[in-house]
């Protein structure tokens, strides 16, 4: 069995306060943290984001999490976190989330594809095969 390869990052951004906000990221597992100026951006690489976004006793989702990281974002800013990753050949991952300083987030994954494909063709999601195996 091979194990699962992820790598993150996300883009730099500035905070309502920017010691709380790596406070804040300092509480995950392995999380590296870099500064330029103002603004602040993390990374992690080796287990991508799925493993990290925990609390004491329960699992959460970055999602999840999400409104914790809008709160500490300056007005307007949009922070971006992108995840790839694989497990060998098996299957890859790739994902992005955009979380504004408001709270709202959208998020784009290569998964998307299959029912992108599935609209522009006219074909049945299911006449398409995934990329795994």
């Amino acid at each position: 069995m091979a194990d699962y390869v992820g790598l993150c990052r996300s883009n730099y951004v500035r905070s309502k306060d920017k010691a709380a906000l790596i406070e804040f990221l300092r509480t995950f597992d392995d999380i590296c943290i870099a500064e330029r100026d103002d603004q602040v951006c993390f990374y992690a690489e080796e287990g991508g984001l799925a493993s990290r976004w925990t609390n004491d006793d329960e699992r959460e989702t970055l999602e999840d999490r999400a409104k914790d990281l809008a709160d500490l974002l300056a007005d307007g800013e949009v922070l971006v976190i992108q995840e790839i990753g694989f497990e060998r050949l098996r299957y890859f991952v790739g994902f992005s989330i955009a979380i504004h300083s408001s709270g709202r987030t959208t998020k784009v994954s290569i998964e998307d594809i299959y029912e992108l494909a599935s609209l522009e063709f006219d074909v049945e999601p299911d006449a398409i095969s995934h990329c795994s195996y």
